[in-house]
């Protein structure tokens, strides 16, 4: 009796040790997401919604957590080069129209000439430098310096 008192209390024993190493305690779990994931994620988030200042702003801050964080760097450029390329449209629409209320004014077109250049439109900058030009404006040196300098570094690539 004694003997099976002995294997009766070891199996209510035993039963629900084994029932605990079945359900899966805190430290097997998946670890949980970093902050740096999380921010980054969000910025992934805005940026596919194309809202680039909010997606600057997360990223910002994911390296802030992790400041050697290269997806949030190359997000983060990206983000901020749509911003700009935005902002130059903008501007490219108020030289247009400074341009259609008064046709050879100077500063629009050299500003404009500039703005070419950044875009790699360099036939339209030498367009509004040699309209400069025909007006014997002081501009037009300030442009032919600029499309100089594109042309000499084009010259470089081989």
């Amino acid at each position: 009796m004694n003997t099976r008192l002995t294997a009766l209390l070891l199996v209510v024993i035993s039963v629900p040790l084994l029932i605990g190493a079945s359900t899966p305690s805190q430290s097997s779990r998946a670890p949980a997401t970093p902050k740096h994931v999380k921010y980054y994620n969000q910025g992934v988030k805005a940026q596919n919604q194309k809202d680039y200042e909010g997606a600057v702003r997360l990223y910002q801050k994911a390296l802030r957590v992790k400041p050697d964080y290269p997806d949030a760097l190359n997000n983060m450029g990206f983000s901020l080069r749509s911003i700009g390329k935005r902002y130059m449209d903008e501007a490219m629409q108020a030289y247009d129209k400074a341009l259609k209320l008064k046709r050879n004014h100077e500063g629009a077109l050299e500003y404009q000439g500039e703005l070419y250049l950044w875009r790699g439109e360099l036939l339209k900058a030498n367009e509004n430098y040699q309209r400069l030009r025909s007006v014997n404006s002081r501009e037009a040196a300030k442009l032919k310096r600029h499309i100089d300098q594109v042309v000499g570094q084009a010259k470089q690539i081989r």
